[in-house]
């Protein structure tokens, strides 16, 4: 918890220090990556339905 308030906090100095490029590809990224564990548990949710187990 404090690691994410320190990031959370000090975001504005992050997001200069990093430049757009980079703060676009770090958001494509971490879609990419969200994208994949939804995709895992709509899955495995279907198979525990269909399959019971």
């Amino acid at each position: 918890m404090g690691v994410c308030g320190i990031v959370l906090l000090s975001a504005d100095r992050l997001r200069r220090w990093l430049g757009p490029s980079m703060i676009s590809a770090i958001e494509k990224l971490m879609g990419l990556v969200l994208m994949a564990i939804a995709t895992e548990m709509i899955l495995a949710g279907l198979k525990r339905y269909f399959f019971g187990g």
